[in-house]
């Protein structure tokens, strides 16, 4: 399998807001740079994959990183998070995943129609995935783990007159506002 990526995004919604404690949370955040984040992003991308083969699957992993600029930077704004500066390079923010607490889902989902004159079709999602997460670093140069990099889904379409034109998506992140250096 090769990977592959969207031609464009038709739909991307975002919904970014912090996240409540519970009544006994000992862990309360002492301030706005420790609140952790629900970010939930659900869309559909274009893909246009079209089979290769009269009789077999074409599988496909298709690589997705959605638009962590933009929810990042409107929470940083409307909730005024201070963001630290650098001499080293420069300052961005990503998505700092806590505990595994990612959840994603895409679809085609299935279909598949075998005809009695020989000729049939496919498509399938056959699973998805979060994406290795990363390391980056701090002004401080200290390492910043767990950074988000996306999403992986295993597609696979039959027939060379078949092709899977959108792929939707969902993904949910509890994380932290990370800022890291590039340099």
């Amino acid at each position: 399998m090769s990977a592959v990526g969207f031609s464009q995004v038709v739909t991307e919604n975002v919904l970014i807001t912090p996240v409540g404690l519970a009544f006994t949370d000992p862990d309360k955040p002492t301030n706005i740079s420790n609140q952790d984040w629900l970010i939930h992003y659900s869309g559909v991308g274009i893909l246009d994959l079209k089979g290769n083969n009269s009789n077999d699957w074409r599988r496909e992993t298709l690589f997705y990183f959605p638009n962590v600029t933009s929810p990042l930077q409107w929470a940083i704004g409307f909730y005024h998070i201070p963001v630290p500066t650098s001499s080293i390079g420069r300052v961005v923010a990503q998505i700092q995943v806590l505990e595994q607490m990612v959840a994603s889902y895409a679809a085609i989902s299935s279909a598949f129609e075998k005809s009695s004159g020989g000729s049939d079709f496919g498509f399938a999602v056959d699973r998805w995935w979060t994406n290795d997460f990363a390391t980056g670093f701090d002004t401080q140069d200290k390492p910043v783990s767990n950074l988000f990099t996306g999403i992986n889904i295993d597609l696979a379409v039959r027939n060379t007159s078949a092709v899977i034109h959108r792929v939707s998506y969902q993904i949910t992140i509890k994380g932290k506002i990370a800022f890291v250096v590039q340099r």
